[in-house]
């Protein structure tokens, strides 16, 4: 049976190995990846079998050919989130018709990053995350499933730690 896009007998069958193979838990523990300079501001990010390419805006001097390293983390924050949610939907027999998230960082002292200032933090100190989804399901487990996902995302947990991250959820 497919549910969301995903084959429900294989994850369980992949659910019931990684429970009883330690190795195969472990293999899914650590993640590389490696990131080569191509010249100004463009790198590109290897991953697996797959890249990425990156580079700065051209507000930054860069030659806008790709999107940012910022973006790269909003979009990587998203997609954890985004299949974390579809995973714990698909687990739990909630048929997903459409889902949306949308993302904004707020950089907290940019001029540090620059070089301009010493003090403050160059990173972000908020994200906003607005969650769009429709479903079949009830607006009480439709906010369960997204709470849930967005305390489990690997990327999402990463961050928390150090961004203050809030979320909204827009059922439509």
């Amino acid at each position: 049976m497919n549910l969301n896009g995903i084959n429900v007998e294989f994850l369980k069958n992949i659910l019931e190995e990684i429970k009883s193979n330690k190795e195969k838990v472990k293999s899914l523990t650590i993640w590389r990846t490696r990131i080569r300079w191509l010249g100004g501001f463009k790198a590109r990010a290897y991953m697996r079998r797959h890249t990425l390419d990156i580079d700065e805006v051209s507000d930054l001097a860069g030659v806008d050919t790709a999107q940012n390293p910022v973006e790269t983390l909003l979009a990587a924050l998203g997609a954890c989130i985004m299949i974390t949610i579809v995973y714990n939907a698909t687990l739990r027999n909630v048929e997903i018709e459409n889902l949306e998230i949308a993302l904004e960082g707020e950089i907290e002292n940019i001029l540090v990053f620059l070089g301009l200032e010493k003090e403050g933090n160059p990173g972000f100190n908020n994200i906003k995350i607005d969650v769009y989804i429709k479903s079949n399901a009830n607006k009480e487990l439709i906010e369960e499933i997204v709470n849930e996902s967005i305390k489990n995302s690997p990327v999402a947990s990463t961050l928390i730690k150090h961004v203050n991250l809030t979320h909204r959820i827009k059922i439509f």
